[in-house]
């Protein structure tokens, strides 16, 4: 008996490949399913630490977001900065655990839920510039609040 050397998976040539699911209801089911798994396996304590903020992340959105520019960049990268802006914005003023002692900290607090607050109200409709200057405020406030929250760490 002589053995012929294969190249590995030659033989699932027939087989079809791994196909996603796109449909809306199927991807509900499959989230609510991995997340009850999740709770099976390990189930969240009042006591867990929180997972770390993403400093890296959230410096370099910001540091896109504040780049000097010539000309007003695209509507679609605009919205899609934006929206992560907001993202890390709520987290970092979620997360930030230091003291509000100062009137400084209440003002950057007051600051950032304005700004979230106004973040929802802006549609398709929004003028390209206004929504450009919503972006440099929220990514100069998430600065701030980057800033306060790596001060604190220290």
């Amino acid at each position: 008996m002589k053995l012929t050397p294969r190249t590995p998976g030659t033989h699932w040539r027939d087989r079809v490949g791994p196909s996603f699911v796109s449909d809306a209801d199927t991807l509900r089911r499959l989230r609510a399913a991995l997340s009850r798994w999740r709770l099976q396996e390990r189930p969240v304590t009042a006591g867990d630490p929180a997972p770390p903020i993403d400093v890296a992340t959230i410096s370099r959105t910001v540091d896109e977001a504040l780049d000097q520019r010539t000309a007003l960049p695209e509507r679609e990268w605009v919205d899609a900065t934006v929206f992560l802006l907001r993202g890390h914005l709520e987290l970092l003023v979620r997360e930030y655990r230091g003291t509000t002692d100062t009137s400084a900290v209440r003002q950057l607090h007051r600051d950032a839920y304005a700004l979230l607050e106004l973040g929802r109200r802006f549609t398709a409709d929004t003028p390209p510039l206004h929504l450009y200057e919503l972006m440099l405020a929220l990514a100069t406030t998430a600065h701030a609040f980057l800033a306060l929250h790596q001060k604190g760490r220290a």
